[in-house]
């Protein structure tokens, strides 16, 4: 038995997996298959838009501690 690794999804993964979701839930012609995969990417868009929360808000937190990123993961002092 093999154990698989738990994949973090960025909210862009998240928001690809909801558009997937739909278009096949569109395909479907099952309207259980259909409303199942419709919910599914619903959770999957508000996870995605949870994660953008979550960043804006740590992004908040480190901007008023005083550190200063420029598009990265990195304070500015530890870029030297």
């Amino acid at each position: 038995m093999s154990i698989e690794h738990e994949r973090h999804l960025t909210a862009d993964e998240c928001d690809e997996l909801a558009e997937a979701l739909r278009h096949d839930a569109a395909a479907s012609p099952d309207e259980l298959k259909k409303a199942n995969l419709l919910e599914m990417a619903e959770c999957y868009r508000n996870l995605a838009q949870m994660k953008r929360l979550v960043l804006r808000k740590e992004l908040t937190t480190l901007n008023s501690s005083g550190r200063t990123f420029i598009g990265t993961n990195r304070p500015v002092a530890a870029m030297g």
